[in-house]
């Protein structure tokens, strides 16, 4: 009787066990679930909060296929951010595309590092660069534009230089056209949106010349050149320098007398998701995006360059980079293919 009565209280406590096991494991799945659910829910309300902020318009399909580009483009950038790196990055018009698409979209298909090196002015400066430039602390740079889904950016960079470069000779600061040299540059090498060189734009600004943006508006497309509108010339080149490659002291000598085009390697998602801070690894050395150097600072460890983009001031730090400054290619390769006009 007491050994029946034994078994019974065994059974009993083995059931009781069983039963807080598989308790705890529903409630411990239970808690995963939710975790997952809160992840997911965060996820949601940060991408409607993107969308607000960015002006975007999906239909349901597209929907899908942008929330979870901005899904994992959001957890690169967390775990990014929590390793040690000197910059940081941050959720930006980009984060709602595959790394496919932000490379054909907004990196030009043509990119050659070829070409050929232009006689120096005469009036080229060969004072020591000082510690410091920031052309944009002189008045010498108009505000950051945008080339949107367009690769025009050796437009951009071209023009970038040329503004800077009739303001510091005396001008009125103007803002010139990307868009004359997207549709009429062609014969000089350019391939509209699909990609060119800077010096090749010069090449064509020093031929027929340039009118401003207001006379000739940026479109962000390929359209044919109006020649009506190319012909109200505001501004000509008298012709470009081709700085010295692989020498940062080259670079920052020219940056000292003005804003100069560089070339960088851009396809990394450490760069198109930049935020602040300054670039010092990761980024390679094979030229795909032209920019501008504005300035630089020798004296902040890490020393770095004051780079201008053209992908609006929502990106990176008010539409600026800044990039380290070493020698040999350069951080991005920054230093291969530098080059600025003269009047």
């Amino acid at each position: 009787m007491l050994s029946h009565k034994v078994s019974k209280i065994i059974l009993l406590a083995f059931s009781l066990g069983l039963i807080l096991e598989f308790s705890t494991k529903m409630y411990s799945n239970y808690i995963k679930s939710r975790i997952i659910l809160d992840v997911l829910d965060l996820d949601l309300q940060e991408f409607y909060a993107y969308i607000e902020e960015y002006g975007k318009n999906y239909n349901q399909q597209e929907f899908q296929v942008r929330f979870k580009n901005f899904k994992d483009n959001s957890a690169y950038i967390r775990l990014f951010n929590l390793q040690d790196h000197t910059w940081k990055l941050g959720v930006n018009f980009l984060a709602d595309l595959s790394y496919e698409e932000y490379k054909t979209t907004y990196l030009p298909h043509k990119f050659q590092k070829s070409k050929t090196q232009q006689n120096e002015p005469q009036n080229l400066s060969q004072q020591p660069y000082p510690p410091t430039m920031d052309w944009r602390t002189k008045g010498a740079v108009t505000p950051v534009k945008n080339q949107q889904a367009c690769g025009g950016c050796y437009a951009f960079s071209a023009v970038s230089s040329i503004e800077s470069a009739w303001f510091i000779a005396g001008h009125p600061l103007t803002s010139f056209s990307e868009q004359c040299i997207i549709d009429c540059s062609s014969a000089y090498g350019n391939d509209h949106c699909y990609g060119g060189l800077v010096d090749q734009a010069f090449d064509y600004v020093k031929a027929k010349g340039l009118p401003t943006e207001a006379t000739y508006p940026y479109l962000s497309a390929n359209e044919k050149c109006n020649h009506t509108l190319a012909d109200q010339v505001a501004v000509k080149i008298t012709g470009y320098v081709d700085v010295q490659a692989n020498s940062s002291t080259a670079l920052l000598t020219a940056v000292a007398q003005q804003p100069v085009s560089v070339g960088v390697e851009a396809d990394q998602l450490s760069w198109s998701f930049y935020k602040s801070g300054v670039i010092t690894r990761d980024c390679g050395i094979y030229i795909d995006h032209a920019v501008v150097v504005d300035g630089y600072d020798t004296t902040q460890n890490p020393p770095y360059y004051i780079v201008r983009n053209s992908w609006g001031p929502k990106w990176g730090m008010a539409g600026y980079v800044l990039i380290e400054i070493k020698d040999g290619p350069g951080m991005c390769g920054i230093q291969q293919l530098p080059s600025y006009p003269y009047f």
